[in-house]
């Protein structure tokens, strides 16, 4: 019965410490002042945390009689840093080293903890009703990583797969663990039913969004919201869909934001408040989605509810680009391309189209490849450029077909 408390006891310690982390973090980056105050207070917490850290795992190894309190406490506190890194750091989400850094990190905690708090528990536990309690409790937590882990696998061959046998696969395992009642995975059969990648099926997606968002999924309350906004497996009924995706943009999902944003601008329907557009796409900022800053670089460069300003265009366009949003990215180009920026680095404008060509988006594709067939503000490359025009055109850019089959000379740069 002591374990018992003491556990519960920690349960609510790590609620207290994690709310803490959250706080803190929301007030570094809250913070709007001179950049660096900011660093500065971001250097300062990150190092007290990790001083109280130690300080604390320290303290335990010395005066506690219970390894499980030590266990614990170190668990907490590695949770503490990892929620406080991501929060202070939330400014640079696209920070791929820290990412795959945090990830490691995590993963060796998680599945870390739970083993050693079974060996620990075999070896120090005379009572065997609270070694059992600790292997189960351990145990669980395992299952529960490895659940999670295996959804993370096949959601990355979903969307990086490079050959029809791993898209099945990561189907396979998603279904698997749908079947598990695991939530994530029921999204994610249901996006893979209304994208038909294998298998197209709008009603079967909106049963399965329907299942998730009822277990309080907002990415499926999202889509659910989509679903009768645009009449994707279920009548059309646009009233229904906007006021789900209100309720999901208020409860802070980013994309329902942007989806927002981009409604008050015209895209799905004939209304227009560019107003609402905007705040919406700040919001959307606020989240920390960068599809926000893509959203405010076409509002400053069609002047619309604000002074047209095509270099404060291109100054969101470059930052939405160095998050990979590739449509950004070609604007860069086109700008720069065009003169209508005050940078004029020609050079600069062809590895924005290079960028473009390397996440194999057709019109990068096409005009990085025209650039190296003509030597054109770059090093010529003619058996390069042609295969990139080739490519380009197999995946449906026109102006790549028409050179392909002859209606378009490059010679002249026509």
């Amino acid at each position: 019965m002591e374990i018992i408390i003491e556990m519960l006891v920690e349960v609510f310690l790590e609620l207290i410490l994690t709310a803490l982390a959250e706080g803190i973090g929301a007030l570094v980056v809250t913070i709007d002042g001179d950049k660096k105050l900011k660093n500065t207070l971001k250097l300062i917490f990150t190092y007290s945390i990790l001083i109280l850290t130690i300080f604390l795992i320290v303290m335990s190894l010395i005066y506690s009689k219970e390894f499980l309190t030590i266990i614990a406490t170190s668990y907490m506190l590695s949770i503490l840093i990892l929620r406080l890194i991501k929060r202070i750091n939330i400014d640079k989400f696209h920070n791929k080293v820290l990412d795959i850094l945090v990830s490691i990190f995590k993963r060796i905690i998680n599945y870390g903890y739970p083993i050693v708090l079974i060996v620990f528990s075999s070896i120090y536990l005379s009572k065997v009703s609270a070694l059992v309690s600790i292997i189960i409790i351990s145990s669980v937590a395992l299952f529960k990583i490895s659940i999670n882990n295996e959804y993370a696998y096949a959601r990355f061959l979903y969307y990086n797969y490079e050959t029809k046998d791993e898209l099945y696969r990561s189907i396979g395992i998603v279904m698997r663990l749908a079947e598990l009642n695991h939530v994530p995975s029921i999204h994610m059969l249901a996006i893979s039913r209304l994208e038909g990648k294998t298998l197209k099926d709008e009603k079967e997606a909106f049963k399965l969004f329907k299942k998730a968002s009822k277990k309080g999924f907002l990415p499926s309350l999202f889509y659910l919201g989509q679903a009768y906004f645009f009449g994707q497996g279920v009548d059309k009924n646009v009233s229904k869909g906007l006021k789900i995706i209100n309720k999901v943009s208020k409860k802070g999902f980013s994309a329902a934001k942007i989806f927002l944003a981009n409604y008050y601008l015209g895209a799905y329907e004939e209304i227009q408040d560019y107003e609402k557009a905007f705040n919406y796409y700040n919001a959307a900022l606020k989240s920390n989605n960068p599809n926000g800053y893509y959203g405010l670089a076409n509002m400053y460069l069609q002047g619309w509810y604000v002074k047209k300003d095509v270099n404060e265009a291109f100054k969101n366009y470059d930052i939405a680009s160095s998050y990979e949003i590739i449509d950004a990215t070609l604007m860069c180009a086109h700008l720069l391309i065009s003169k209508q920026v005050e940078e004029t680095d020609k050079y600069k404008a062809i590895n924005y189209y290079k960028k473009a060509s390397y996440h194999k988006d057709p019109e990068g594709m096409y005009f990085y490849g025209t650039h190296l067939i003509l030597g054109k503000d770059c090093t010529q490359d003619k058996e390069e450029g042609y295969r990139l025009i080739n490519e380009a055109a197999l995946l449906g850019n026109e102006d790549a077909q028409k050179i392909i089959n002859g209606k378009r000379d490059l010679k002249n740069g026509n």
